[in-house]
Formats: structure tokens, sequence, C-alpha cells
């Protein structure tokens, strides 16, 4: 995945084309965005019991071994390669557990 992305998906859009659990109105919208980068808060799809749902989270990878602030993290922690992913400190675990979706619009 580059550093920068587009996404003009409105909640709706989101619910509709990834079967979202919703319950209730829309906890938030998202403006559309034509330069999305990396350390942003994003809409990303996650799985929480067997159930597809959208949260926000921080674009990018903070390790656990990290003791300082996120901000204070200064690796680029946002790409790997998929034949060293496995064999990677950094990410064999986050690979092994921890998987969302990041929906992006075509362009």
């Amino acid at each position: 995945m580059c550093t920068r992305y587009a996404s003009d998906l409105t909640m709706d859009d989101w619910a509709r084309l990834y079967d979202l659990a919703m319950e209730g109105p829309p906890p938030w919208n998202f403006e559309p965005s034509y330069n999305v980068v990396i350390t942003q808060t994003i809409p990303v799809v996650m799985l929480r019991d067997s159930r597809r749902v959208l949260e926000r989270m921080r674009w990018g990878i903070v390790p656990a071994f990290h003791q300082g602030t996120i901000k204070q993290w200064k690796a680029a922690t946002y790409n790997t390669r998929d034949d060293t992913v496995e064999k990677s400190g950094l990410w064999r675990k986050i690979w092994k557990r921890n998987r969302c979706l990041i929906p992006v619009s075509p362009g």
C-alpha cells in the first residue's frame, strides 16, 4: 500500500458494500478526502464477534515494544514485503492476529 489514498465513501456506502452490523444511527460520517495520509485516523472494517463493524483507527503501526508515545515513533511501519512478513519480528504477530480492511476509492 502506498502512503496516500482517496476515499469518498459515505457511511451508507460502507454499510451496504461491506455488510456492516449497524445498530441505530451511524456513529460518525467521514468527509470525502482525496489526500488521506499515514498517521491520520481512518475508517477500517474489522471482524468483531463474527460481525463486520466499522471502526476508526490510526493508520500506521507502532509496535508493542516501543516505550514512548505514538508521536515519538519515527520508523516507517505502514508497509512490508509479502515474502518476509511471516519472518519479521515487527510484523509476525500482527500478520497472524490483527487484520482489517481499508477500503479506498478507485482512481
